[in-house]
């Protein structure tokens, strides 16, 4: 017989840097659910998404699994407004922000940190300045190559029209491989981590105070804070604040469980400005009264694989006995026909960066909606797991700290 903890849970999910609402969310769940259920023997129905607030939409979700049936409340905390609104900088102020992101990252070492980290998120972030100069050399060429060429009369327009022509062709090659997405991130992260968002700072507190007024009043077994990429960097931030404002808020009744996957943590917590971020990851650790699973993929380029943030961070906690997160690794590969990881996943790594929140071809425990809408705690699902400690494939040199 199935063992059933959890009757009833409160998912609050924070998402990446994604501009993609909750209607996204919601159609991918549904979709993705829908396909894994054959393997997890997990059979969800999706209520219809409700607006709750200005930064809140949720929906229900019932779970059945042979005779066990869960009620979950999948709420979104949203920002994707705010991701948006940075998106749609002119080019000129991009420009600027993207020269002054990365100066600062050079001139502060966080780059060199990221680098000593783990070397394929410094590659995410390098990559797509290498390509830009080289679309802007080849602009140039182009520009020079056709003046050159053409008729005196019109050799100065031909010239531009080739340049124009050739950036244009360029940015279309955004949507194979990105190029802009990684800036507006590293961008974020500096602007964040500086205080120079404060309406991403005024929506934290907002996720705190939904966080610790459904604690407050909550008939739930689980309340479970989950998180994708850049978004664990954000849950951090306001699990930790929840923590504050309501200081018994894991003492009330319900279990607290925090899950990053695919974590973007050390891109922000490495920036010397980061001391609330690095005060929250010491928070979240050191209390006895969350259980904290990370779980992230070797073959996920965008993220620190495997890598304890806190460690990453320069931090260590206070109760070595009782360490966490608990770091486990989704083996994409291993979770698909070899067909499909060539024909699907290989060359599109931000498919891959994805995977956590979708089906497989074969069952893994690492599985999102047993995670979401299953009968287990997440500390109970993941008991007999061990971290995935000393990963160090990744690592060229040795990290050093921050203070």
């Amino acid at each position: 017989m199935l063992k059933q903890s959890v009757h009833r849970r409160k998912v609050f999910y924070i998402s990446g840097f994604d501009p993609k609402g909750p209607s996204h969310y919601h159609a991918l769940y549904a979709e993705e659910a829908a396909k894994q259920t054959p393997l997890n023997g997990l059979a969800i129905t999706l209520g219809a998404t409700r607006r709750k607030g200005r930064v809140t939409t949720a929906w229900s979700l019932t779970g059945r699994m042979e005779a066990i049936r869960i009620e979950a409340d999948y709420e979104v905390l949203r920002w994707d407004d705010i991701m948006r609104q940075r998106m749609r900088m002119g080019s000129l102020e991009f420009a600027q922000t993207v020269l002054r992101t990365y100066w600062h990252f050079v001139r502060t070492g966080a780059l060199w940190q990221i680098l000593k980290t783990s070397y394929p998120p410094f590659l995410a972030g390098v990559y797509p300045i290498a390509l830009l100069c080289a679309l802007l050399g080849l602009a140039a060429l182009a520009g020079i190559v056709v003046y050159m060429s053409a008729p005196s009369l019109v050799s100065i327009p031909a010239g531009l029209g080739a340049a124009v022509l050739t950036l244009y062709f360029g940015r279309r090659l955004e949507r194979r491989v990105p190029i802009f997405w990684p800036l507006h991130i590293f961008a974020f992260a500096a602007d964040h981590m500086a205080g120079r968002i404060p309406e991403m700072d005024e929506r934290i507190a907002l996720f705190a105070d939904e966080i610790a007024r459904h604690a407050a009043t909550s008939p739930d077994d689980e309340i479970l804070i989950a998180s994708h990429s850049n978004g664990t960097v954000i849950a951090a931030l306001a699990l930790a604040a929840a923590l504050k404002v309501d200081p018994h808020l894991l003492r009330r009744g319900p279990v607290v469980s925090f899950l990053t996957l695919g974590h973007s943590i050390p891109m922000c917590s490495l920036l010397p400005e980061a001391k609330a971020l690095r005060q929250a990851l010491r928070t979240i650790a050191d209390d006895d009264g969350v259980a904290w699973i990370d779980i992230s993929a070797a073959r996920d380029g965008a993220c620190f694989a495997l890598t304890d943030p806190l460690s990453a961070s320069g931090l260590e906690p206070a109760k070595p006995a009782a360490a966490k997160p608990k770091l486990l690794s989704l083996p994409i590969g291993e979770l698909f026909t070899p067909e499909t990881f060539r024909s699907t996943l290989r060359h599109r790594w931000l498919r891959l960066h994805f995977q956590y929140l979708m089906a497989t071809e074969r069952p893994t425990p690492l599985d999102y909606f047993l995670i979401t809408a299953g009968p287990l705690t997440l500390a109970e699902r993941f008991s007999a797991f061990v971290s995935r400690e000393g990963f160090a494939k990744f690592r060229l040199f040795s990290a050093g700290s921050v203070t």
